[in-house]
């Protein structure tokens, strides 16, 4: 772990970051990934741009390609403080002063457990610090909200998925590189929907390698900047620290070529899936009285597929085909109640889904979602609107 500075260093060091000259040849790998993405993956005069800036290497590393990159983009830093450690309002100090020594406008923003029932854990903290960033988006107008996340925070996640029993496709195809900041505006997703961007899992270094913790870190000390430690991230009992200490120590590589290769084939599925179900989402989900019918035939997945995997699918699909759509949650308990119905030609089913959950009849002749009428268009564009939404999940 690299040592932190003291808040005092800060602006010195931050300046003299800030008069370095950049490499022979124009930017740097990362300046370049970082730029590449807002040219190609951001909306263009849509807002400004906000850092998610934590104070740790990754995202400092970020936030100095940012000033650096000379896209024109009207960056703003934004700290969360989750006011859980000693050190927190030294953390967020510490960032506005590189911010600002940056050239770049910042805010703090509190998000403390909700009183005494709230629990401190990093789930509970990931909650709050999302929706923090989304209401900051909000606010400010913002088109998008940049995270450092790296892929060795992929393969990390990929890995803790898989100890915790998350076998499905999506679980191991990795984070989405770019959604709407918003679990649900993937819904119904329009030029306001504020968007979460991970520029380091879009982008690639221009000898092809995908850029990780080392290139971060390389970057970084390239230009003397301070980093904020946090001291849990030494603490081996909290399991995303256990399995990172797992891959960079003996045997790591060979774990984490595993991990690569899981995440490549489960992409690839999930891609053959999604064409397979084009034309079922076309053929067989309609009208049917005030609500929608998919037809049994449907529900049978194609050559070689998983038939729950196949049916998440259709399910996830099916609440993006609907007048009022839906996020559909798949879950094992669902899947295994869907296949009984589907068996027998009858039952009733609870679907759980943001923002409300769906009612459901299985017939001989398929799933009836009773009175969810589908979109108001042809079936072509409806599957079309469907497979372009799902995006969102990857």
């Amino acid at each position: 772990m690299p040592r932190p500075l003291p808040t005092a260093s800060v602006a010195s060091a931050a300046a003299s970051a800030a008069r370095a000259p950049a490499p022979a040849g124009g930017l740097h790998p990362v300046e370049e990934a970082l730029a590449h993405v807002v040219r190609c993956a951001l909306p263009h005069g849509a807002g400004p741009v906000l850092l998610g800036v934590s104070g740790g290497s990754d995202s400092t590393a970020m936030l100095r390609a940012a000033a650096a990159c000379g896209t024109g983009t009207a960056f703003h830093v934004v700290h969360v403080d989750h006011g859980l450690r000693p050190e927190s309002g030294a953390d967020a100090r510490a960032v506005e002063q590189l911010a600002a020594t940056l050239g770049l406008p910042a805010s703090v923003v509190p998000a403390p457990p909700e009183g005494p029932g709230d629990a401190r854990t990093e789930t509970s903290a990931r909650r709050r610090r999302y929706a923090a960033f989304r209401q900051t988006a909000l606010s400010l107008g913002a088109c998008a909200l940049l995270l450092a996340h790296h892929d060795d925070d992929d393969l990390e996640t990929i890995a803790l998925r898989t100890q915790r029993g998350h076998h499905g496709d999506l679980a191991q195809a990795g984070m989405p590189a770019r959604r709407p900041l918003d679990v649900v505006d993937h819904l119904t997703p329009g030029a306001g929907t504020p968007l979460l961007v991970r520029p380091f899992l879009l982008a690639r270094t221009p000898d092809g390698h995908a850029l990780g913790r080392a290139d971060l870190s390389d970057y970084r000390h390239r230009h003397g900047l301070p980093v904020r430690d946090d001291a849990s991230n030494a603490d081996l009992t909290i399991p995303r620290n256990a399995v990172r200490a797992e891959l960079s120590g003996e045997g790591g590589d060979a774990r984490r070529a595993e991990l690569h290769r899981q995440r490549c084939a489960a992409r690839e599925r999930i891609l053959r899936r999604r064409q397979t179900l084009a034309s079922r989402l076309e053929r067989d989900v309609g009208p049917d009285g005030l609500g929608t019918l998919v037809a049994s035939r449907a529900w049978t997945p194609g050559t070689d597929d998983d038939a729950d995997e196949h049916r998440a699918e259709l399910l996830r699909l099916l609440g993006l085909c609907l007048a009022r759509p839906r996020r559909l949650d798949p879950r094992a308990t669902v899947l295994e109640r869907l296949d009984r119905a589907l068996r027998a030609g009858s039952g009733a089913l609870h679907l759980p889904a943001q923002p409300e959950p769906l009612s459901a009849l299985v017939s001989s002749a398929g799933l009836h979602l009773l009175d969810e009428p589908p979109r108001a268009v042809s079936s072509a564009a409806r599957a079309l609107t469907a497979l372009a939404a799902s995006a969102w999940h990857r």
